[in-house]
């Protein structure tokens, strides 16, 4: 029954794109227009795509397009899901949906839209909805602009220069706490200008590798590393952070320790963001628990980092959490657990992801096969 509903609204859709094809003069002046341009009916299903989307999708023939949902010709990783586009969990937070219901409501809007594509790859819109009534059939005219490489480029550069500055400011303000320092302080104030050095040198090097992913120019580098020495240098190294202490980082051995054969920069850039995000959600005396065991039951990937905290993250947070330009954190923020994404499954050949429990907190892994 519904696979005949369904099939009946394509049909009906396809109907009014064949009607709207006919009206020449609109069509040629909307494929000569540079925006991206849809145009859906009342059950949100396209009846006009202009030239400049079509070559945008990837698209030779607009009859491709006609009666299907946004979703599907975007390539929506959910819009494969049971329901389908607009009608799974996800598409509560979606920008393009709020915008094609508002519209249809007979309204303007503009919202910012975030989809994760069945290639992988984010794809950040600006959704532009208005009314449009085509011989007494209610419409939805939608402009869409791709803004992911602005949002890219702006959201690194932000991110990457606030914190240099930051960790500037912390070696400006230790070095002149060195002269006024007493002989039993200065080896401290050294070993605290040693770590902020470390975590400068690691920020340029965090920039570099990020950008390289993004534009497909990074390389794995494949070797040996043991995960309980690995567990306990990242304990160390966020055990001697100030903005952190009051919580506790404990490293959970379930069985042997063993070896992967991985790339231990990116590895460690994505535990680390594991961990981070923990500890910032956290609260004094609370405990971060970093585990790592073997799973042989796992297929390709047996090998699982978790690490978890008490809290539980809002459902619309859970919704959103790997999209780039998403965070809880403000503006300028949001490229930790994209970059989670980004770097455990792209170029580690992992899954990344996190289960929510309100008895367990929240925990996120990345599991991992033995070698690249």
């Amino acid at each position: 029954m519904e696979e005949k509903l369904t099939e009946s609204r394509r049909l009906r859709a396809i109907a009014t794109a064949e009607h709207l094809s006919q009206k020449v003069e609109v069509v040629q002046l909307l494929d000569r227009l540079p925006d991206q341009i849809l145009i859906l009916n009342r059950d949100r299903r396209v009846v006009f795509c202009n030239e400049a989307l079509l070559a945008y999708l990837g698209k030779e023939e607009v009859a491709n397009v006609w009666g299907c949902l946004p979703g599907e010709i975007l390539g929506c990783v959910h819009s494969g899901e049971e329901g389908g586009c607009g009608t799974t969990d996800h598409c509560m937070v979606c920008g393009a949906l709020k915008s094609i219901l508002k519209a249809r409501k007979g309204g303007f809007a503009e919202e910012d839209c975030h989809i994760l594509t069945k290639q992988g790859s984010p794809l950040e819109l600006k959704v532009v909805g208005t009314p449009y009534n085509f011989e007494g059939e209610h419409l939805v005219f939608l402009t869409i602009s791709d803004v992911s490489g602005e949002n890219r480029r702006r959201l690194l550069e932000r991110i990457f220069f606030h914190d240099l500055v930051n960790t500037a400011s912390s070696i400006q303000g230790v070095s002149l706490l060195l002269d006024d320092a007493s002989e039993s302080e200065i080896p401290e104030y050294k070993q605290l200008l040693h770590d902020l050095c470390d975590d400068m040198i690691h920020d340029l090097r965090t920039q570099q590798i990020l950008r390289a992913a993004e534009t497909r120019e990074l390389r794995v580098r494949e070797e040996p590393i043991r995960l309980q020495a690995f567990l306990e240098e990242l304990q160390s190294r966020f055990g001697r952070q100030e903005a952190f202490k009051g919580k506790s980082l404990k490293v959970v051995s379930i069985g042997r320790d063993f070896e992967v054969l991985s790339d231990l920069r990116l590895l460690r850039r994505v535990v680390e963001n594991m961990i981070r995000n923990a500890l910032e959600d956290s609260r004094d005396g609370e405990v971060v628990r970093m585990e790592f065991h073997y799973n042989a039951d796992n297929g390709a990937l047996p090998v699982r980092i978790s690490i978890n905290n008490a809290r539980v993250m809002p459902r619309h947070v859970q919704l959103q959490i790997f999209n780039r330009s998403f965070s809880t954190k403000g503006s300028g923020r949001g490229i930790g657990t994209y970059s989670m994404k980004l770097l455990g499954e792209s170029y580690l050949k992992g899954r990344v992801g996190f289960r929510c429990d309100p008895a367990f907190g929240t925990t996120f892994f990345i599991d991992l096969p033995e070698r690249l």
